[in-house]
């Protein structure tokens, strides 16, 4: 509840500063809607829809490595509890949880759940920050934008996330190596489950790593990755579209991949506040003044808001077969 709370404060306060940043010029929000034009609205509808499924597909590309039976609509499930995960926690904390849940009830044992989700944010982390970095040098080269200290500040968290989660990734024996030299953990029950589990993690990681089919599986994660980002990107076009302004697409889709990188390191649920933040420094320079807010709140609904409400359905239709499930059982 804290979460939806922070990310309802912090949402308001970024609408506050988009409104604030063209005060005087600002159309109606209720007006410029109303003339929006449906083709494009339903055009993000559908790439919305396609992203939710590649997204899903992230995981099913890895999951089936570890169990044969997991479904592409396990891995569909698992990005939406990403999205709902990620919404309404604090620092965005409770995607990693969120997933590793979907991920165990598509029949994934614990430790190749947790060997999935390092192989997954770690292309996911490649997929942003490679796009961002092919943006921001599109972009440079074009003249068309300048990145401020904020943004270049979450364009290093997000380096920083790649490097840690890389070596945490790719070299887990030498992590265990490490704590079997303290003593209070390879003497006491818990460091030795520990242990044991890290064990366990780096074999299933190594199958990612040191076989064909495995580094396979990788690629088109990652492949899945950077389509799901250009999908994302997309439905700011079209969300522009819609509202009637004529754009260079491939600027549009670069300065949203800068932004989509930059949420992903922001310390808040669902970017709120950093993303509306954003949107003035990147988009402001192509969305005309009268606009800008209408479109940061229609950017806004298609990339984050339907993804978390999307998400609170999968959970709540989980929980419902699962209540059905225990009420279906025999009493002892």
């Amino acid at each position: 509840m804290a979460g939806l709370t922070l990310f309802a404060l912090l949402t308001a306060l970024g609408f506050l500063a988009v409104r604030w940043s063209v005060r005087g010029e600002a159309e109606s929000l209720t007006e410029a809607l109303r003339a929006a034009r449906p083709g494009p609205l339903v055009l993000a509808c559908l790439l919305l829809v396609l992203e939710f499924v590649v997204g899903g597909a992230r995981f099913w590309f890895l999951g089936r490595r570890v169990q044969p039976g997991f479904r592409l609509r396990d891995g569909v499930r698992t990005h939406l509890y990403l999205m709902f995960g990620a919404g309404v926690t604090p620092l965005q904390l409770g995607a990693g949880p969120a997933q590793y849940m979907a991920l165990r009830i598509g029949g994934l044992p614990g430790v190749g759940a947790l060997a999935i989700l390092s192989v997954a944010w770690l292309g996911s982390l490649f997929a942003l920050l490679g796009l961002a970095a092919a943006s921001l040098w599109y972009l440079a080269l074009a003249g068309e934008v300048s990145v401020g200290p904020l943004l270049q500040g979450l364009l290093i968290a997000v380096a920083l996330l790649v490097v840690v989660s890389l070596v945490v990734t790719l070299f887990p024996r030498p992590l265990g190596r490490l704590l079997r030299r303290a003593r209070a953990v390879a003497d006491s029950r818990p460091g030795r489950r520990l242990l044991s589990g890290l064990d366990g993690y780096a074999e299933a990681v190594n199958g990612f790593r040191d076989t064909a089919a495995g580094r396979a599986a990788w690629l088109l994660n990652i492949g899945a990755s950077i389509a799901a980002v250009l999908l994302r990107c997309a439905v700011g076009a079209a969300v522009l579209a819609a509202l009637g302004v004529d754009a260079n697409v491939i600027s549009v889709m670069a300065r949203q991949a800068i932004q989509f990188a930059a949420i992903v390191a922001a310390p808040t649920p669902g970017g709120s506040g950093v993303a509306e933040i954003t949107t003035i420094g990147l988009m402001a320079g192509i969305v005309p003044a009268s606009l800008l807010v209408a479109y940061t709140g229609l950017w806004r609904l298609f990339t984050a808001y339907s993804g978390i409400l999307a998400g609170v359905a999968a959970v709540g239709i989980d929980l419902l077969r699962s209540k059905g499930g225990e009420a279906g059982r025999p009493s002892a």
